[in-house]
């Protein structure tokens, strides 16, 4: 088994997530107010993180912007972030969270990212008024139900995939969203991912019950399957 260490920092925009909720804008926006006055002064709690401050609202750039202190772990402080909400299409937005200075990116801070932004992705789905059966969402989870009554733990996997020639992130960003939208049908939770542009090589870092159900993921999604897939341990 290999053991990966993640040690050296990366500009903070490399870490940040995102997801394009087939929510309109104005109802995220409304969902984040109603949430906020409900929560008063002590801020919107998701799981042990906190959505806290007033919303900014950027008329400009289009942009709501609200802090937010990452929870990841007993054992880690409260990381600050920023929540950035901005119009997508007419009937879509996009969520971002982004961290306001280096973040050493450990399996942790990837899951209390994304299950985050996969939360309030369902609340906003679920905000009165918006009628949500072509709605989409990922749903991740740390245990997989094997349908026999019993249950698998996950495993963590890296995998590499090597393109004919370079390759763009935009493309890549894709192939991603259309991984989070399929995952929950195989219980793999895809955390991050790096791209080597010039070399067209790209890793994937997944959650999973095994290597099948990630290379399922990826075949189901979009057909990019990996050239190889490694279990791997974070380092401490």
């Amino acid at each position: 088994m290999i053991c990966i260490h993640f040690q050296a920092a990366r500009p903070v925009q490399g870490w940040l997530f995102r997801r394009i909720v087939d929510v309109p804008f104005e109802t995220c926006v409304a969902a984040l107010r109603s949430w906020q006055r409900s929560a008063q002064d002590a801020g919107l709690r998701i799981g042990e993180s906190l959505l806290c401050g007033p919303i900014e609202h950027d008329r400009d750039l289009g942009i709501c912007r609200i802090q937010v202190r990452l929870a990841r772990g007993r054992l880690c402080p409260l990381l600050t972030m920023r929540l950035e909400i901005h119009r997508w299409s007419i009937s879509s937005t996009a969520v971002e969270l982004i961290p306001c200075r280096r973040v050493r990116p450990t399996t942790a801070y990837f899951r209390a990212g994304h299950f985050l932004l996969d939360s309030l992705a369902r609340r906003a789905a679920a905000f009165p008024g918006l009628a949500t059966s072509g709605t989409k969402l990922a749903h991740r989870t740390g245990i997989v139900p094997s349908g026999r009554g019993k249950e698998h733990e996950m495993s963590l996997f890296i995998d590499v995939h090597t393109m004919d020639g370079p390759v763009g992130l935009d493309e890549v960003a894709k192939a991603h969203q259309a991984d989070l939208g399929t995952q929950a049908k195989y219980g793999a939770n895809y955390l991050a991912y790096w791209v080597d542009e010039e070399h067209g090589k790209i890793f994937c870092l997944v959650e999973a019950p095994g290597a099948d159900a990630a290379a399922a993921v990826h075949r189901d999604a979009h057909g990019l399957t990996a050239d190889q897939i490694y279990p791997v341990t974070e380092g401490i």
